[in-house]
């Protein structure tokens, strides 16, 4: 894999599909990550590490 050479890491954005990926995140009323639910849904024992 070659190394960009300009500025950035060599990806281009679609600003429409980011733009609709916007949009169903507007609508989807999500606005906290729960991990910790995720995780229990794979493994049910789970619990996040207490720093």
């Amino acid at each position: 894999m070659e190394v960009p050479r300009g500025p950035g890491v060599g990806v281009q954005l679609d600003r429409d599909q980011l733009a609709r990926a916007h949009e169903v995140y507007k609508k989807c009323g999500m606005r906290r990550r729960d991990d910790a639910h995720t995780m229990r849904l794979v493994e049910p024992s789970w619990q996040p590490a207490l720093y």
